[in-house]
């Protein structure tokens, strides 16, 4: 996975580096089944992929240079989060994103469910009182907020309706 960080040229070298050495590189040209997004970035992540898994999945087969990252999962996201961890409010931030993330796919029929559920809404509470969140990019959406403001704008518009049929009753 290329790095944010990247420089353009080194995109391009890797992308030729990686084209001339065995990877099938049309995929990346236009009407190519990988042509889409149309970025040098996402087109250095796709051959730099291949070019690993091509060359036996071996570390060396995946440096570039330091211009890349070995993920394991949606390389994407993985890379934006670490490479934009630069201070403790981005630590803070990322465990926090992470934590949503993996809250969203606990089994609720799970018998350890609860407790990890707890657990999560600890690192999350934690992160939230030792992190300044909102200056870092979240991954994630905090669905649990979202939520609160909506209940809290339909106690208001209910408030509102109560008070004007109040009002209208009494006139």
């Amino acid at each position: 996975m290329a790095r944010d960080t990247a420089t353009n040229e080194q995109l391009q070298a890797n992308i030729d580096f990686a084209c001339s050495h065995g990877v099938d590189c049309s995929l990346i040209q236009p009407g190519g089944s990988c042509y889409n997004p149309n970025t040098l970035i996402d087109h250095a992540s796709y051959v730099m992929n291949a070019y690993y898994h091509s060359h036996g999945r071996i570390e060396e087969a995946c440096s570039f240079n330091h211009s890349s990252w070995f993920v394991f999962k949606d390389p994407r996201i993985v890379a934006k989060v670490v490479d934009r961890t630069k201070t403790m409010d981005d630590v803070y931030g990322a465990f926090y994103d992470f934590s949503c993330m993996i809250e969203k796919k606990v089994d609720k029929n799970d018998p350890n469910a609860m407790k990890t559920l707890k657990q999560l809404g600890t690192i999350k509470k934690l992160c939230r009182e030792n992190g300044d969140l909102q200056n870092r990019k979240s991954y994630v959406n905090d669905e649990s907020k979202s939520k609160a403001l909506l209940i809290a704008m339909l106690v208001l518009l209910l408030a509102i309706l109560l008070f004007a049929y109040l009002k209208h009753q009494l006139v």
